[in-house]
């Protein structure tokens, strides 16, 4: 099993490559929403 895993390794990069330009968007996304959540709340906390 371990064996296996590791021949798995170096065809696993190019797949890996495509997955993280889909979950940067996402991952920005949620990052600029949690932002914007942050700098509104804290202007109702100044204000």
């Amino acid at each position: 099993m371990f064996f296996s895993k590791k021949q798995k390794q170096p065809k696993q990069p190019p797949f890996l490559r495509l997955k993280p330009v889909k979950t940067t968007g996402c991952f920005l996304k949620k990052q600029i929403i949690h932002i914007l959540f942050l700098t509104t709340r804290y202007i109702e906390n100044t204000c």
